[in-house]
């Protein structure tokens, strides 16, 4: 397969790289890691007669935490750095568990968590744990910087709230507090480079026994990633156990609308939600506790 000709940016810093996506409008891409955007302009999916390349603007490769702020991810963070970082090992495991999940390890040494969610496939793996633990995205653009929910970003597959000329910068995880717990879970058809049949992730909060707030989200069984609000409400104020993680993952099941495809009907991905939620919700119940 051979990719159409195109015109190469490698801007120095991001107010030129936003220049530069401002100029071209859609004529224009950002490529980060490319793991994805390469597949998708050989096969032609899609085409761009410009790609600006971020490599250069080393401050989106930088993680860090405090604990008033939390942590915050460069959108060039690859997902390797998610698994190895000493911040999030010690601070945010179950975020470096999730980033494991993700594909083999040349992939995951070249693909970006700024890109996968910007791609904003239904089976990617780090938004529904994102999403649970109450991330947001920091995007600048020309017009200056905004900060938007991680829940509130996507809006269809492949599609999201981002405007010309904005790119994703940084992504915000809010601090843990005691009693706090989250777990990421999926089903795929193969052990490597797999994209997730089912994914789901929940995180609670847990307080004298019992969960305090729960959040359990939903990924490729919709559009976008999706809270099961349902089944997250029906854990709070109740003692997390084998029957109430249960109640959760039937709960959970009735919520989402997948389809079916090569991968799997829509019948099996309901079971696997119920399935995977309740186990999610037992392991995070168990972290929260621990």
């Amino acid at each position: 397969m051979r990719i159409a000709d195109f015109e190469y940016h490698t801007p120095d810093t991001l107010s030129e790289a936003c220049a530069l996506l401002t100029r071209y409008a859609r004529k224009a891409c950002v490529l980060a890691g490319g793991t994805d955007l390469l597949v998708d302009l050989k096969s032609e999916m899609v085409s761009y007669e410009h790609i600006v390349s971020l490599k250069k603007v080393s401050e989106l490769r930088q993680i860090s935490f405090d604990r008033k702020n939390g942590l915050s991810i460069g959108a060039l963070a690859s997902h390797n750095d998610l698994a190895a970082d000493r911040i999030i090992l010690r601070h945010y495991p179950e975020l470096s568990e999730a980033a494991l999940t993700l594909a083999s390890p040349q992939v995951r040494n070249t693909g970006t968590v700024g890109g996968n969610i910007c791609s904003a496939v239904p089976s990617a793996d780090m938004p529904p744990l994102l999403i649970a633990m109450n991330a947001s995205v920091r995007l600048v653009g020309p017009r200056g910087g905004r900060t938007v929910l991680l829940n509130d970003f996507f809006t269809a597959p492949r599609k999201t709230v981002i405007r010309n000329g904005e790119i994703l910068t940084h992504i915000l995880v809010p601090p843990k507090p005691a009693g706090a717990g989250a777990c990421y879970l999926k089903f795929a058809l193969r052990d490597a480079t797999a994209l997730a049949v089912v994914g789901v992730a929940a995180a609670v909060l847990l307080g004298k026994g019992v969960c305090k707030s729960a959040r359990i989200v939903l990924g490729a069984v919709s559009p976008t990633p999706l809270v099961a609000r349902k089944a997250s409400a029906g854990l709070i104020g109740r003692k997390i156990d084998d029957t109430v993680a249960d109640e959760a993952g039937r709960t959970a099941r009735n919520e989402c609308t997948p389809i079916s495809d090569v991968r799997g009907s829509a019948e099996y991905r309901r079971s696997l939600v119920e399935i995977l939620t309740k186990r999610a919700v037992l392991k995070a119940a168990e972290r929260a506790r621990s």
